[in-house]
C-alpha cells in the first residue's frame, strides 16, 4: 500500500472533527428541546425560531459530513487502495458473497479471515502469531435487521453434531415486536404531531371556516457501536464444531441479547441506547390501591387519550413475576382465576393486549405500548473478527472473539407508551 497522502490524512481528521462537533450540536438542540418541554415554553415563537435555526446549523453540518465522507473515502479507495472502498464492509477481492443459508459460523469458516489465520498456521499449532485478523462480515444491516423480525434468530446450523452443551438462553422476543429499520446516517430523527386541535364546526355561509392547531415535535438519536467480546483458548481455532457453536451460540446472541435490553432500559449516557423506559415524554400509571387487572385497563386508557385515540395499545411487556402476578389474580368472592386458572389454556391475554413476559423488563414496571411506535435503526450489520493482542492474551495462548453492530434508538411517538409503577406492591 503506498503512503498515504496529505489530503487523505488532512480530510480524515477534518471528518473526524466535524463528526466530533455534530455530535455535540445533536445533545444542545435535544437539551434545547428538552428545556422548553419542562418549561412549557415548546409552542412559543421565539423557541421555534431558535430551535428552527439550530437544527438547520445541525443539518448542514450533516450533509458536510456526508460529502466529505464520500470524498475520503473516494480518494482513498483511488490512490491507496486500488479502487477499493477501505469502508466497505470486508470482502476480499475473489471472495464469494456468503450464501443466505450458511450459518454465520461457515461464512465466518468461510471467509479470508479465517484464511488469514490458515496461512499463519494457526488452525495447526498453538506457537502460530496471530495479531488481528481483519472484520469478517457476518451478516449485512438488512439481513441482520430481518434477523431481530423473526424469532430463529440467525440463520440455521448444518447438520453436525455440537461439540458444546450450551446453557439456556433467553429468547429474543422482544425485539420480534418493534420497527426495524436501516440508516446511513450518524444520527436519526423522528417528527411526530405533538398538538392537534380539531375546530371543525358548522359555520354559516359569509362567516370565516375555524382554524384548526397541528403542532408538530421531533427527536433525535445518535447512533451507538454495540460491541461484544468473548475470550477463548487457541485450540478452538482447530475445532470447527465447537468453533461453530462459539459463533452462533454465543457471539450473536450476546450483541442481541445487549440490544433488546437497551431497546427496553438503555439510560442514553455514554454509549448507551435510551431505551423505552427513559424515553423523554413516555406515559406512567401508578397503580395505587387499583387491582392488577384495573391497573393495566388504567394505562390503556391513559394512552387512548393521551394520543387522542389515535394509538391502540396491542402488548404489555412484563417481569415473567409481574406477568405470573396477574396471571394468578383471583377474585375477592369466589376465589377463583381471573385468567383461567391451571386447568384452561394458558392466558396470554390482558383486555385484548398480547402479555410478553421477559426478563428484561424490570420487576415492577410492566409496559404498556404500541410496539410498532418504538423504531430500531441499524446501521452497521454484525461483523466479527478476533486477536490475540488484548491485554496478556498472547502469553496466555488465548484469543479474543470481537462482534459488534451500530444502531440507533428512539419512539416515533411516546404517547404510545405507558409505564405502570408499583405493579409489585
Amino acid at each position: 500500500m503506498a503512503p498515504r497522502s496529505d489530503a487523505a490524512r488532512a480530510a480524515q481528521a477534518e471528518l473526524a472533527r466535524k463528526r466530533g462537533e455534530h455530535a455535540s450540536l445533536v445533545k444542545q438542540n435535544q437539551a434545547m428541546m428538552d428545556a422548553a418541554v419542562a418549561e412549557g415554553s415548546v409552542t412559543s415563537a421565539d423557541f421555534m425560531d431558535k430551535y428552527d435555526e439550530a437544527t438547520k446549523v445541525s443539518d448542514t453540518m450533516a450533509e458536510d459530513i456526508q460529502r466529505l465522507d464520500l470524498f475520503t473515502r473516494q480518494h482513498l479507495a483511488d490512490t491507496e487502495n486500488g479502487g477499493v472502498d477501505p469502508m466497505a464492509p470486508f470482502q476480499p477481492a475473489g471472495e464469494a458473497a456468503p450464501n443466505a443459508r450458511d450459518s454465520w459460523a461457515k461464512r465466518f469458516r468461510n471467509s479470508s479471515a479465517m484464511q488469514y489465520l490458515t496461512d499463519r498456521g494457526v488452525t495447526k499449532t498453538d506457537s502460530a502469531e496471530i495479531g488481528t485478523s481483519p472484520a469478517a462480515l457476518l451478516a449485512d444491516r438488512d439481513e441482520f435487521r430481518n434477523t431481530l423480525l423473526t424469532t430463529s434468530g440467525y440463520p440455521g446450523r448444518e447438520d453436525r453434531r455440537d461439540g458444546i452443551i450450551p446453557l439456556p438462553l433467553a429468547p429474543l422476543t422482544l425485539l420480534d415486536l418493534i420497527t426495524v429499520s436501516t440508516t446511513d446516517q450518524e444520527t436519526v430523527e423522528w417528527v411526530f404531531e405533538k398538538t392537534f386541535t380539531n375546530t371543525a364546526a358548522e359555520t354559516g355561509e359569509g362567516t370565516a371556516a375555524p382554524e384548526g392547531v397541528l403542532e408538530f415535535d421531533s427527536r433525535t438519536a445518535l447512533v451507538k457501536d454495540i460491541p461484544f467480546f468473548l475470550p477463548a483458548t487457541r485450540r478452538i481455532l482447530r475445532d470447527p464444531a465447537r468453533l461453530d457453536s462459539y459463533i452462533n451460540q454465543r457471539l450473536g446472541y450476546g450483541v442481541r441479547a445487549r440490544l433488546q435490553n437497551q431497546v427496553v432500559g438503555g439510560n442514553g449516557a455514554g454509549q448507551n441506547l435510551t431505551g423505552i423506559l427513559n424515553q423523554l415524554g413516555i406515559l406512567s400509571q401508578p397503580r395505587g390501591t387499583a387491582s392488577l387487572p384495573d391497573v393495566v385497563h388504567f394505562a390503556m386508557t391513559a394512552i387512548r387519550v393521551a394520543s387522542n385515540g389515535m394509538y391502540e395499545p396491542r402488548v404489555m411487556l412484563a417481569h415473567p413475576y409481574d406477568e405470573e402476578r396477574l396471571v394468578l389474580s383471583k377474585s375477592t368472592g369466589t376465589n377463583e382465576y381471573l385468567f383461567g386458572g391451571p386447568t384452561k389454556p394458558a392466558a396470554n391475554t390482558a383486555w385484548g393486549m398480547l402479555v410478553v413476559p421477559h426478563v428484561s423488563v424490570p420487576e415492577g414496571n410492566p409496559i404498556v405500548c404500541d410496539p410498532a411506535l418504538a423504531e430500531l435503526a441499524i446501521r452497521e450489520g454484525l461483523t466479527l473478527s478476533m486477536s490475540d493482542s488484548h491485554g496478556t492474551y498472547f502469553t496466555e495462548r488465548k484469543v479474543a472473539f470481537l462482534a459488534a453492530i451500530s444502531a440507533a434508538f428512539g419512539l416515533i411517538d411516546p404517547s404510545g407508551f405507558c409505564e405502570i409503577t408499583n405493579f409489585d406492591s
